[in-house]
């Protein structure tokens, strides 16, 4: 069984790894939704920016 797809197409709805690019979207929807975040992902109560640079 090999790696997955790096993008899966179906109709009008693509999917695609995380690219290091995405990083300032990411942080900006965490930190926008933050409030709505927590109750089902703890770890945006401490989220900054350089965790997902590592």
């Amino acid at each position: 069984m090999g790696q997955p797809a790096d993008v899966l197409r179906f109709d009008q709805v693509e999917l695609r790894r995380w690219r290091v690019d995405d990083l300032e979207a990411l942080h900006l929807a965490i930190t926008e939704s933050r409030d709505h975040l927590l109750p089902w992902m703890p770890f945006a109560a401490t989220h900054d920016r350089k965790q997902g640079e590592g």
